[in-house]
């Protein structure tokens, strides 16, 4: 009788163990804080990946695998600074994702009960581009083990008048494992989400179908508090085995700056620029509370300085200044995004702004 007493104390026990050990993902703990910034790097092509099991706790390391050559940076911007807010009313967290003379921002819409994804905006001087998601992608939360959600969102892309590529993705997305996942970067204390993912592409030509094709993929996110997606496993099209060991994609976090808090700094609250898109001129205001020396330069995607608008101590008050996308000798540059740097005493503001002529 005491042996079986034993054995159920055990038990209760290794089941209590198993349940704390469990991530439970909150709306506040998906990062929101503008200036956070993540670097992740991603290899392409035949991938190694050892997946595990389901359940848990158990561990992933994704730490051997060759890096690749491409690196990318996301980081959350203030909304009212990106240029396409307007067609995104109801956005309050946004990311930027820059490519060689592009960015990309991705705007969502983070509530207690949902992450939703409501499209993207490519800032080029080229091919601009503005994808809005009906319907859109939206994440329940909290996030926990256990978990599962269909979801179904896409964006219709213009040709020309009557003539579009509509771009739909469907599928599952199921909270199957948790534990700890070691990337580069470090360990982290994860959830881990297997997407079964469906692509389904139609072109329309004056409103007709004539071409229709879809592709399936099963990928892994690896979700910790705080940071969001730390490693990211995408499978090569058509795949069906959900524990595959060749992927082809694997994105490792490999760098990470967590944001200043809103309202923590009255300087960079107090500093804006209402016009980021711009081909006459675009305005950079501030205010002071109290007499500072100030620096306020433009600068291009290289980092070279390009402009000097201020550098001088300033009385308390409100200033405003006027850039008409002139360098420093009085010639115009190309358009592109540009960046404007406020420093007052020992306090930074950054930002970007769009020259289109």
């Amino acid at each position: 009788m005491k042996s079986i007493k034993t054995n159920i104390i055990i038990t209760i026990l290794i089941a209590s163990l198993n349940l704390s050990a469990q991530i439970v993902i909150e709306s506040d703990e998906i990062p929101h804080e503008v200036g956070t910034q993540w670097v992740k790097n991603s290899s392409i092509g035949s991938i190694p990946v050892n997946l595990g099991t389901t359940g848990g706790p158990q561990t992933w390391n994704f730490t051997s695998q060759p890096m690749g050559i491409e690196n990318s940076t996301l980081t959350i911007e203030n909304p009212a600074s990106t240029p396409y807010i307007d067609s995104f009313p109801g956005s309050n967290l946004v990311y930027s994702s820059p490519s060689d003379s592009d960015t990309v921002y991705q705007y969502y819409k983070l509530n207690d009960d949902f992450l939703t994804l409501l499209g993207l905006g490519g800032a080029s001087a080229t091919t601009p581009f503005l994808w809005r998601y009906d319907p859109a992608d939206s994440i329940p939360s909290p996030q926990t083990y256990g978990n599962s959600y269909s979801f179904r969102y896409g964006f219709r892309e213009e040709i020309m008048p009557g003539s579009y590529y509509q771009n739909i993705h469907y599928g599952v997305n199921v909270y199957d494992a948790y534990g700890t996942v070691n990337t580069p970067f470090g360990g982290f204390q994860c959830l881990r989400i297997r997407t079964y993912d469906t692509l389904a592409m139609t072109m329309y030509m004056n409103d007709i179908p004539i071409f229709y094709d879809t592709t399936t993929f099963i990928n892994y996110q690896f979700v910790a508090e705080n940071y969001a997606a730390v490693v990211c496993v995408k499978s090569n099209p058509g795949e069906t085995d959900s524990n595959y060991t060749e992927a082809y994609v694997l994105e490792r976090l490999t760098s990470f700056t967590s944001g200043i808090k809103e309202n923590e700094d009255p300087m960079a609250i107090e500093c804006f620029n209402n016009s980021p898109v711009f081909s006459d001129y675009t305005t950079i205001q501030y205010s002071l509370p109290e007499n500072n020396f100030v620096e306020l330069k433009l600068y291009d995607m290289t980092g070279r300085t390009v402009k000097n608008l201020v550098k001088k101590t300033q009385t308390p008050g409100n200033y405003s200044y006027r850039w008409y996308g002139e360098n420093d000798d009085g010639k115009r540059v190309p358009n592109g995004i540009y960046f404007y740097n406020l420093k007052v005493g020992d306090k930074k503001y950054t930002d970007k702004v769009l020259l289109i002529r």
